[in-house]
């Protein structure tokens, strides 16, 4: 991932995830506030960048009636941006991603830092299924030798956890269900 952090590193972070935040979406049209709340970038800066990449013909403004949408524009400099962008997926992008689909699952924490063979995971929600979640974990395991040790909490459990200082790592939110 070091050409990853060299682009953090040359351009603006907020604008990298807004421009990513369309590559996970480039089929589809967003008003204003939900780009912003959906990177937790300030509505104001978020408005500013869209219409810096509007001039630039990165994304399409589409107007139905007083409402404003966003949308990828599907072109060949857009198409270069997704190519120098594109990121691999990590076993734990695909571990988050397969888990996020279990029913109860309200948010999916890296707890600490993953190593290149092993992650810390905090799986917090009502009814999860946890005999899905073992099967992923068995899975990851065997097919990618990444361990990942996981604890599935309910929301008031792991508030008060937290609460008593129990995890006292950093903390990185991998999901969150809106």
């Amino acid at each position: 991932m070091e050409s990853e952090k060299l682009l953090e590193d040359l351009f603006d972070r907020k604008i990298l995830i807004i421009i990513r935040f369309f590559l996970k979406n480039p089929d589809q049209k967003f008003y204003l506030r939900e780009i912003a709340k959906s990177t937790r970038i300030p509505l104001a800066t978020t408005f500013r960048i869209l219409n810096n990449l509007l001039k630039l013909e990165i994304i399409e403004r589409h107007k139905v009636k007083a409402f404003k949408f966003y949308s990828w524009n599907n072109n060949e400099q857009t198409k270069y941006l997704q190519y120098i962008l594109e990121q691999k997926k990590t076993v734990l992008d695909s571990f988050t991603e397969k888990v996020s689909q279990i029913e109860g699952v309200e948010m999916i924490i890296l707890h600490g830092e993953a190593s290149k063979d092993q992650a810390n995971i905090l799986i917090v929600g009502k009814g999860i299924d946890t005999d899905a979640i073992r099967q992923l974990v068995v899975e990851v395991k065997e097919k990618n030798s990444f361990t990942i040790t996981n604890l599935t909490l309910e929301p008031e459990q792991f508030n008060q956890m937290a609460a008593m200082g129990l995890y006292p790592k950093k903390k990185v939110v991998l999901y969150e269900k809106v």
